[in-house]
């Protein structure tokens, strides 16, 4: 490795899906504050900061397909359990004062990929740990946050938060493993020692663990393993024990039909008899793990619209609390006498609300969703999702109520002015509305269909969008192998967002051998359109539309940045980095790089000086090459997870 120098104008480099230990870590905060990961597609991102070669603390959690999480007891350390997609299970620990990632804890390769986040519990003193996936159980020093033991423990479809109990000393786990009993495991062994004829969601009080399952709410003895009691639940409906109040005297129940278009209920039971005590309808419950009661027993919080809170005493409401649409309550969690954390899984949208007064005290953003940022160097904010970062804060600065693609989490690809553009979307961020493009009028009724699109980009004049396409045939059929795939750009009219021109380039799947990626660059004063084509770039006019020139090479670019005067540009094709004249394409110069980045993406500073490339080898095997563009110097820095990046001028 070679190393580097910066000068005093340093950089700020905002790495996407990073997930990584800080080199430093910030003192966590007195109130909690947790983040909590986009259920289907998420990232985070973190700061680089080349001049003291440090990395700051990442945002939001890793990239993730689902993920679940738990306070650590006696300490504010939020551990998220993550299942990428693709990818194995771990953990993401993160500080709640800001989000930033303290640490990662990694799964041995025995642990399978699995489609749901895990569930963790911690002993009393949260010196222990155990996560539980459905099938491996490992057990972790929650302290140093090392592995130190896994079994395989058996087959169930996904654990849940409730899919896993201990007791009160930390002796034995309770785990929900299959269809007919709960096996009971040694915690110093983790061999399982007995079973218990039951199925159901666990919750553990005292010396008693809850079954909440088909036939009702069955009372276990932790020591004999002998049932004690049973109460009867409302059947075909998921119901899940959720607390007992600090007397011990009631058992708190929530319960959801399987028909979510059915209301669900809050119960409150007698602990000795199981005799219903209070029920409470609420009618707009509509998932799993949306009540919880806090810490000293005295109020039930219900993920409702509004927000609603409960006396634990009653039932009563006590109060409501309207949040914007963004931060409608999905998910909801105590996390402190006063404190609620309230989850919008649609919005990936977090609220901080002060039970005592029913107010909102901050609001964040659980995840920035997919792997694109955009940034602003006039303002000093990066736009990703629907996060706006700022720079100068070192943290989000806003969440905006918005979606650029339809079903999917936001991608912005481009700055214009004061809108956003993403797919087929433009979102005006002075009035807060969207536009939707125009489609290319040959589709509808081709029998093609939009296959893959973008990511798109804007010259800097900001005149024009262009959002390069691929299709397919509407009948179906994967026209990837064997056959080519019709694609091109589409260029749309900034100033009125009509679609003026659909220009036929044959852009090739970014996963095809030695093929390139969708990518559009422009030169500095916005005359020309680079695009990446097999083993080529085609020049374009942004005037005409006309193809100008195309120049061929040996081999396909991965990611280009054409350098701020205009002379020269940089692309990669992932083994190295290529110097290009910008007037002939002719090849000047050849960094190579000391890791292979199949697919690299690329930022350029403003001044040219520094090139950022992103080497993704694999989710746990990336880096990123800060190169010295004078002297072709090239320092790694290691950054799991790393993919999309951005450079802002340092604060």
């Amino acid at each position: 490795m070679k190393a580097i120098h910066i000068s005093a104008r340093a950089l700020a480099v905002y790495l996407l899906g990073v997930a990584i230990p800080s080199i430093y870590s910030p003192a966590l905060a007195a109130d909690y504050e947790a983040y909590i990961s986009y259920p289907t597609t998420s990232s985070s991102i973190t700061t680089f900061h080349p001049s003291s070669g440090k990395l700051g603390p990442s945002f939001f959690g890793p990239a993730a397909y689902t993920a679940s999480i738990f306070i650590r007891p006696g300490t504010q350390e939020v551990w998220e359990s993550v299942s990428p997609n693709p990818g194995s299970p771990f953990i993401a620990i993160l500080d709640p004062s800001n989000g930033g990632t303290l640490a990662t804890i990694s799964f041995p390769p025995t642990f399978p990929f699995t489609s749901y986040a895990g569930a963790v519990v911690f002993d009393r003193s949260g010196k222990v740990a155990y996560f539980y996936d459905g099938t491996h159980l490992a057990k972790i020093n929650a302290a140093n946050r090392t592995v130190i033991g896994t079994r395989n423990v058996g087959k169930y479809s996904y654990a849940s938060s409730a899919g896993i109990a201990i007791t009160s000393d930390g002796s034995k786990l309770f785990l929900l493993v299959n269809a007919t009993a709960l096996p009971v495991v040694d915690t110093q062994t983790l061999t399982i020692i007995a079973t218990i004829p039951a199925v159901g969601d666990l919750f553990v009080s005292g010396t008693t663990l809850f079954v909440a399952g088909e036939t009702g709410l069955l009372y276990f003895d932790t020591s004999s393993y002998q049932q004690t009691n049973s109460a009867p639940l409302p059947a075909d409906s998921f119901n899940n024990v959720f607390g007992v109040s600090p007397d011990g005297s009631t058992i708190y129940v929530e319960t959801l039909p399987y028909n979510l278009s059915l209301p669900g209920s809050v119960e409150a039971l007698d602990f000795a008899s199981g005799q219903t005590l209070l029920s409470q309808t609420i009618d707009s419950l509509s998932m799993p793990d949306s009540v919880s009661l806090s810490p000293d027993g005295t109020q039930i919080v219900v993920a409702t619209a509004p927000l609603t809170f409960l006396d634990a005493g009653t039932l009563a409401t006590i109060s409501t609390e309207y949040l914007s649409p963004a931060y409608a309550p999905s998910t909801v969690a105590y996390v402190g006498p006063d404190t609620v954390i309230v989850l919008n899984i649609n919005s990936s949208a977090v609220a901080v609300v002060d039970s005592s007064t029913a107010s909102v005290t901050a609001t964040f953003p659980s995840a920035p969703g997919a792997g694109v940022e955009v940034p602003n160097p006039e303002t000093g904010v990066i736009y990703m999702a629907n996060a706006v970062i700022s720079a100068k804060l070192n943290q989000v600065a806003e969440v905006l109520p918005y979606s650029l693609t339809q079903d999917e989490p936001p991608v912005p690809n481009a700055l214009v002015g004061h809108r956003l553009y993403g797919g087929f979307t433009e979102y005006d961020l002075a009035t807060q509305t969207s536009t939707q493009l125009p489609v290319p009028p040959f589709i509808p009724g081709s029998g093609l269909v939009v296959l893959e699109n973008g990511p798109g980009a804007a010259p800097p004049s900001g005149k024009t969008y262009w959002l390069p396409l691929e299709f397919e045939p509407s009948s179906g059929g994967d026209v990837r192998t064997g056959s080519k795939v019709p694609s091109g750009i589409a260029v749309y009219n900034t100033a009125k967002n009509t679609l003026i021109s659909w220009i036929s380039v044959p852009l090739v799947w970014s996963g095809a051998p030695n093929a390139t990626n969708y990518v559009v660059a422009f030169s500095p004063d916005s005359t020309t359109a680079y695009v990446l084509v097999n083993k080529g770039i085609a020049l374009y006019s942004t005037q005409t539309l006309q193809n100008t020139a195309s120049w061929t090479y040996s081999t396909s670019f991965v990611a280009i940045a054409p350098s701020p005067d205009g002379s020269v540009i940089y692309a990669t094709d992932g083994n190295g980095v290529y110097v290009l004249s910008a007037a002939t394409g002719a090849i000047e110069q050849v960094f190579d790089l000391p890791v292979q980045a199949p697919t690299a993406n690329m930022a350029l500073s403003q001044d040219g000086s520094t090139l950022f490339l992103t080497d993704v080898g694999s989710f746990d095997n990336s880096a990123v090459d800060i190169i010295n563009t004078a002297t072709g110097e090239i320092t790694t820095v290691p950054a799991p997870f790393a993919s999309g990046i951005a450079v802002l001028p340092a604060n």
